[in-house]
């Protein structure tokens, strides 16, 4: 097992994970990263707020980044 380290940004701050998961494989990490991506992207901005950007970076302690995920999201209303 290895241990995956899940920073969270969103905008231009910075969530640090200090404790990282550990699990059994990349592919695991690749799918909680995905999860904890969509999960707040299903409670959308206010609208006119602007867009949102947010990003999931999973690590390793010795390899360094490993994936990184991006999701763009605005609420937009036509008039």
């Amino acid at each position: 097992m290895s241990r995956y380290f899940f920073s969270v940004r969103v905008d231009s701050t910075l969530i640090p994970d200090e404790d990282g998961l550990e699990l059994t494989s990349l592919d695991e990490a690749h799918a909680l990263a995905l999860s904890n991506l969509t999960e707040p992207a299903s409670d959308p901005p206010a609208e006119g707020g602007g867009p949102c950007l947010m990003e999931v970076h999973v690590a390793e302690a010795d390899d360094g980044l490993l994936l990184q995920f991006r999701l763009t999201f605005e609420a937009v209303h036509d008039t």
